[in-house]
This record gives C-alpha cells, sequence and structure tokens, in this order.
C-alpha cells in the first residue's frame, strides 16, 4: 500500500501492546504512590484495556479522556485551551461528552493516530504524566521495531551486495600446494 495516495498505513495497537502501555503507566502510578484507573483505547477510542485502582467514577474519566485524545488527535490538556476562546460557548463545551483535562493523550506514529491513552484518580498534571509514560513505552516499541527491521534491511543487502560483487568477480586461479615432493 505504500505510496498509495487513498491510503494511509497505520500501526493498530495489539492486546501485547496495549499490555506494554498498562505496564509502564501503572509502574509510573506505583513509583509515585497514585492511585489510578488507566485507559488503553485504540484509534476509535474504544478501550481495549482498562485497570481501575482508583474512586468508581475515575472509570468513566479514564475511558473518556483516552477518547478525547483518540478522536481528536491531541492531548486532551491543551485541547481545551487550543478550542476555548472568549467566542466560544463555555456549556456547549462544558456540556459536550469530551473530556477536556489533563490525562488523555494521543499515540501517533508519522502523523497517524493508532490509540491513545487516558488516566484518571490523581490530579491532572499526574493523571498526564502516567498517560505520557505509556505512549513513551508505545513510542521506544515503535522505534525498536524500525531500529530492528532497518538493521535486518542493512543486513540483507550487506549480504545481496556481496553475492552480487562474488558473481561479478572472476574466479581466481585455485593453487594446490604439496607439501610432499615426489
Amino acid at each position: 500500500m505504500k505510496g498509495n495516495a487513498a491510503f494511509k498505513e497505520a500501526i493498530v495497537l495489539t492486546p501485547v501492546a496495549s499490555d506494554i502501555a498498562m505496564a509502564a503507566a501503572e509502574a509510573e502510578a506505583m513509583k509515585n504512590g497514585w492511585e489510578v484507573t488507566i485507559c488503553i483505547c485504540d484509534a476509535g477510542g474504544i478501550p481495549i484495556q482498562v485497570k481501575r485502582n482508583a474512586f468508581p467514577a475515575s472509570y468513566d474519566i479514564a475511558v473518556g479522556k483516552a477518547k478525547t485524545a483518540a478522536l481528536f488527535g491531541r492531548a486532551t490538556g491543551t485541547l481545551f485551551d487550543d478550542i476555548f476562546d472568549e467566542s466560544t460557548n463555555k456549556d456547549s463545551v462544558q456540556r459536550s461528552p469530551f473530556i477536556l483535562s489533563k490525562g488523555g493523550v494521543p499515540f501517533k506514529v508519522d502523523g497517524v493516530v493508532c490509540g491513545a491513552v487516558g488516566v484518571s484518580g490523581a490530579t491532572p498534571k499526574q493523571d498526564e504524566q502516567i498517560a505520557n509514560a505509556a505512549v513513551a513505552a508505545l513510542a521506544d516499541l515503535v522505534w525498536s521495531k524500525r531500529v530492528f527491521e532497518s538493521e535486518q534491511a542493512d543486513l540483507l543487502n550487506k549480504k545481496k551486495f556481496e553475492a552480487e560483487q562474488a558473481e561479478a568477480l572472476p574466479e581466481a586461479p585455485k593453487k594446490r600446494f604439496s607439501l610432499i615432493n615426489n
């Protein structure tokens, strides 16, 4: 599909990738002693997994932050500032189904949203810190995969080059040496 203007390639979060993001988020929360709810969702804002370690309403808030970040392709903390100005009707923004508080962070690869992380239960700044840790783990995963693929491609190119060189060179004369003189 490369080079097709009608489509964009995207990375789809798998349950394994979701587990990695969840582990990174949980580690960040535990390191700081924060009890939170964490949601990892796909590009459409549908939860892949949610873990709740905070008050009951934090579930809906974390899922809402993840969904908002995925659908808008922007962090929820900056989204409010970006869309809210004096001409905006405050009621319409506050009554929307989207959560415009820090703690929702999209995961993008090459500008394409692949999923998002939403966190609730601590302060908005702490929620965002945890979400950023999860997204960083996913980014490291993609970067590692690309480095590996690049190294594999380099290795294949080197082997191809060596094979082409071997074909291009004339065969070296074979000399036989005898250790015993007859």
